[in-house]
């Protein structure tokens, strides 16, 4: 039997307003409580649990978890919803519980996105926090998944809802499909009744739900783990942000075997700490400025300022040209006339080449061999002027799309970059585009962040923050990603600090951006190449990496006010403005798949995170304005950008950055390099 809207009850002054959704055993109806004018939530077995030969079993079983629940509701917890009634109604046991206005996590992740480590956690500690207390009374939920936690409307917090049925049916079947992604393996196997029963599997689902918020991907299901040996992938992995500590509590709150998870759902939550980084030790002397980059004769770019205000606007490019212009010079004139170029490798200037200086600091994360200290990245270098660095430029013509917030293109144009090729040996090349000298708006405006803040209920948007002007000197940087066929032909190079790993990739392909690699591998990656080449290839400072994604744009992105799926490889059943939704590849692509910047540089939204030299900091207070990289505290965590094929397009913006630890290895992670012409003798 079925409740349409308006039926009344007979036994309680109730009125059904509509039903809310039916899992695999309960129905649940959002009703009015006549007598106080009052909404309420009505639940109740569906018609399939009612025809189960054990039906009267799961009553009686309903009834005892309804008085214990009761009891919980006479001192509410902030976190658990309410039950204040029981009563039958047409032979039909009914439990009632307040009604909480608001979205689902599982919900919320889905229209928005992964949420943020700290948002995440908040949520998870909030529902921890009740599963405590219902532990304590002898309850187990055992259905803890993202549909079952609530984000109230008005206060934000996480309520844990969806007592009474599922807790109490047979195991063999108490999990549908929807959910079993969540649940553990014992919960599922009619043999393992008992154990199913244990706080182990409110911590296996909760640890999943965790799963779930930080990456945005339903996790392997655990039955498919025990039985067919699936692959679990680390959160990490698809989060390089995620914190190393929160990434071992989520693996350990998932362990395939109960016994090898925590004993009590306290224990678990005591794992849940996200590492501080050290504060930053006040700066003794001014940051040395960057030596002056050589360029060769026979192309001299000319410098480009971009427009500083304080409230820029949001589809204006930077078209001033500052030597020898005159003005109202278009960017298609300017692209002309400062002969920019495309190329594979970036290469830029910070002042100390990462790549020929810096080895690994010290401290209890780092192997005893890799003892020097990391701020030999910002010192002076030593490299001398190369014959190669004489070698005439190339020039490239592409098209430079721009789109409105809908997605629809609204204006193309012909830009040109002048590029150089390194020689990998076996016809493997890097082509590294010439990025002009420059200054630009760093990070996102107040207004804006603050926008982003109260549209996605996250503090996170604020790292973006403060807006900052930035001067950056010309360099080179690759036209793509690295890719595996010219991570292979380096990683065959003389071992300079590490071994590298000639295959890390998880998805397979020459053309392929190389991921799975670390910072440490990347900085060792431009060392070998550096000593190889004579030349100084480095990572990007974050700096230099927005203004070279920016390309002389505003916008959150360099195509516009938005992205489509046919700009970029990312999450595209997301969208960032207006634009339709589009496709999610569920993989890297081959790198130049998609159209450049002006700049020339390709891939720059979407398909991996690229690393960066800096180290993290929270926001850009006392962030360098010369284009340097910012190197300083614990050295632990270092800076990403882009986004990748994984997130949503509002984490593939130009201004978006996280941190993502030295030793990481995701999936989600590559890099591209910038190279450092070295100074004229």
């Amino acid at each position: 039997m079925q409740w349409l809207p308006g039926h009344r009850l007979k036994n309680r002054p109730y009125e059904i307003v509509r039903e809310l959704g039916q899992g695999g055993f309960g129905v649940t109806y959002k009703a009015k409580n006549l007598s106080l004018d009052v909404p309420i939530v009505i639940k109740t077995p569906n018609s399939r649990l009612q025809k189960d030969i054990n039906y009267s079993k799961y009553v009686e079983n309903f009834k005892k978890e309804a008085r214990r629940l009761a009891k919980l509701g006479m001192n509410p917890h902030p976190h658990i919803v309410r039950v204040f009634d029981f009563f039958q109604e047409d032979n039909l046991p009914c439990i009632v519980m307040d009604f909480v206005p608001g979205e689902s996590l599982y919900n919320l992740v889905q229209m928005q996105g992964a949420l943020s480590e700290t948002q995440a956690l908040q949520y998870i500690r909030q529902i921890g926090s009740a599963l405590v207390v219902c532990h304590q009374a002898g309850i187990i939920h055992r259905d803890v998944h993202p549909n079952n936690i609530l984000i109230h409307a008005k206060n934000g917090n996480a309520v844990l809802i969806d007592f009474g049925i599922a807790g109490n049916t047979q195991t063999s079947r108490n999990t549908h499909s929807g959910n079993r992604a969540f649940a553990p393996w014992e919960q599922m196997a009619y043999w393992e009744q008992q154990s199913s029963k244990t706080p182990q599997v409110d911590i296996y689902t909760l640890a999943a739900g965790f799963y779930y918020l930080v990456t945005g991907e339903v996790p392997t299901e655990c039955l498919g783990r025990k039985y067919n040996n699936d692959e679990l992938i680390e959160p990490q992995e698809l989060c390089p942000s995620l914190s190393e500590g929160i990434n071992k509590a989520i693996l350990k709150g998932m362990e395939i075997y109960p016994e090898n998870r925590p004993g009590s759902i306290q224990e678990w939550l005591k794992l849940l700490v996200i590492p501080q980084a050290e504060p930053e030790k006040p700066k003794q002397k001014p940051q040395p400025k960057p030596p002056q980059t050589y360029v060769p004769e026979s192309y001299q770019p000319r410098s480009v300022t971009y427009p500083v205000s304080s409230t820029p606007p949001r589809t204006e490019r930077y078209t001033q040209v500052t030597e020898n212009s005159n003005s109202g010079v278009t960017r298609r004139n300017w692209l002309k006339y400062s002969g920019l170029a495309i190329s594979t490798v970036v290469v830029t200037s910070i002042g100390k080449s990462i790549w020929d200086n810096v080895s690994q600091p010290t401290g209890e994360i780092d192997s005893p061999e890799e003892s020097d200290s990391i701020s030999s990245i910002n010192s002076k270098s030593e490299s001398t002027s190369p014959e190669t660095a004489n070698t005439n430029l190339s020039e490239d013509e592409f098209d430079v799309i721009t789109v409105n917030d809908r997605g629809e293109e609204i204006d193309r144009e012909k830009g040109r970059a002048k590029y150089f090729t390194e020689d990998l040996g076996n016809d493997i090349t890097l082509d590294m585009v010439e990025i002009p000298s420059g200054t630009f708006l760093m990070g996102t405006e107040e207004e804006e962040i603050e926008r982003l803040v109260k549209k996605y209920n996250s503090y996170g948007f604020r790292n973006e923050s403060p807006q900052h002007q930035v001067t950056v000197p010309s360099f080179y940087m690759a036209k793509y990603p690295v890719t595996q066929e010219q991570w292979k032909a380096v990683a065959q190079l003389p071992q300079i600090e590490r071994e590298l790993e000639l295959d890390p990739s998880r998805f397979k392909g020459d053309n392929l951006p190389v991921e799975r690699v670390s910072w440490n591998d990347a900085v060792e990656f431009g060392e070998r190449l550096s000593k190889h080449t004579g030349k100084e290839y480095r990572l990007p400072s974050e700096a230099e990496w927005e203004y070279a994604c920016r390309a002389g744009t505003t916008t959150p992105f360099h195509f516009g006010e938005t992205i489509t799926t046919d700009l970029a490889n990312y999450r595209g059943i997301y969208t960032y403005a207006n634009e339709p939704k589009g496709k999610y590849r569920e993989r890297t692509t081959p790198v130049g798949s998609f159209p450049p910047n002006a700049f020339g540089l390709y891939d720059m939204h979407g398909l991996v995170w690229e690393l960066c030299a800096d180290t993290w900091h929270e926001n850009y207070q006392g962030a360098p304005n010369d284009g340097s990289a910012r190197v300083s505290g614990s050295g632990i965590t270092f800076v990403v950008r882009g986004g990748s094929w994984s997130y949503n397009p509002l984490y593939c913006r130009s201004a978006i950055r996280l941190g993502t630890a030295r030793d990481n290895r995701g999936i989600g992670i590559g890099f591209r390099v910038v190279c450092v012409a070295p100074r004229a003798t």
